[in-house]
């Protein structure tokens, strides 16, 4: 209620506020091996760039602060929350340089590798941050599970997962 109006009009007079927040949201960009792999129109791993891409560009137009864990079966990049174009296009490359090391004959996979991404996310992120994980979730397990109940304790989670119909039809491999 504002009480000056109310009183210069007579008449009640109510402000209403939106309440301006800030917060910082992190992208995970899954691109390792098993993400290589499209029966449709395209790879599974180009699926999750496009929708990253599409992410981090709604982030900074909603004035929000963006970063990223783009990680492979080697490596996890990371990239601290701004709120900058060069954030931005920083993430994108970091995205594109791992689709491209992404090939066929790869045997170097790590089943362990999204606990160990959950886990710098859980690091990374504080209180009332976003966290955007796009993956197919190969690997996930009881340790993942309990991270992401952690992270969901304090912050906002949203999971995209990238699945091909093909591959959900293929025999298990030993």
């Amino acid at each position: 209620l504002d009480w000056k109006v109310t009183n210069r009009t007579r008449k009640p007079h109510v402000r209403v506020y939106t309440e301006e927040r800030e917060r910082d949201v992190i992208i995970l960009v899954d691109q390792r091996c098993h993400m290589f792999f499209g029966s449709q129109v395209q790879m599974k791993s180009v699926t999750a760039a496009d929708v990253a891409a599409l992410a981090v560009w709604r982030v900074l137009a909603v004035n929000d602060r963006v970063g990223a864990l783009v990680f492979n079966d080697k490596s996890i990049t990371k990239i601290k929350p701004q709120r900058s174009r060069k954030t931005a296009m920083q993430i994108l490359q970091s995205i594109v340089q791992m689709n491209h090391q992404l090939a066929a004959k790869q045997s170097n996979q790590n089943a362990m590798q999204l606990e160990h991404v959950l886990h710098q996310a859980e690091r990374l992120c504080g209180h009332d941050c976003m966290l955007i994980l796009i993956s197919d979730l190969d690997g996930w397990n009881q340790q993942c599970l309990e991270r992401v109940k952690r992270i969901k304790a304090h912050n906002d989670l949203i999971v995209l997962f990238v699945v091909d119909p093909l591959e959900q039809s293929l025999p298990q491999h030993k």
